[in-house]
């Protein structure tokens, strides 16, 4: 339930006066789904699909577009400051089930994506 609320948050006239003038960006966190998910890079675990259909739909439809088609990390310019903005939920390791030396955050493709990005900024 704690996404419903969040979402009612976000949406109050209050967001709509700070988005006329400062740029917002947004990242989802396990709140968005429930309490400590861990989606293992399987978007069949419940309930990614329905929870990310939705924070897309009333947050992350705003963001700038990934470059690697259907992700949600993805990174911009601002004047000669770079940002990668990561996806640390979707790819994280389930700790309860996972061993401590093989679990990660960003899972194997978008950790390349970060070190590529390291070089080229």
């Amino acid at each position: 339930m704690n996404g419903y609320v969040s979402l009612s948050i976000i949406t109050c006239v209050t967001r709509t006066n700070l988005d006329s003038f400062a740029a917002v960006f947004h990242l989802y966190d396990d709140h968005e789904f429930l309490n400590d998910f861990a989606g293992q890079a399987d978007d069949s675990v419940l309930p990614f699909h329905n929870a990310s259909d939705a924070y897309n739909i009333y947050n992350g439809n705003g963001n700038y577009d990934s470059s690697h088609k259907g992700q949600s990390y993805y990174d911009f310019r601002y004047g000669d400051v770079a940002f990668f903005v990561m996806d640390t939920r979707r790819y994280r390791s389930d700790v309860k089930t996972e061993d401590a030396s093989s679990r990660t955050m960003l899972g194997d493709n978008q950790r390349a994506a970060f070190y590529r990005w390291l070089v080229q900024v």
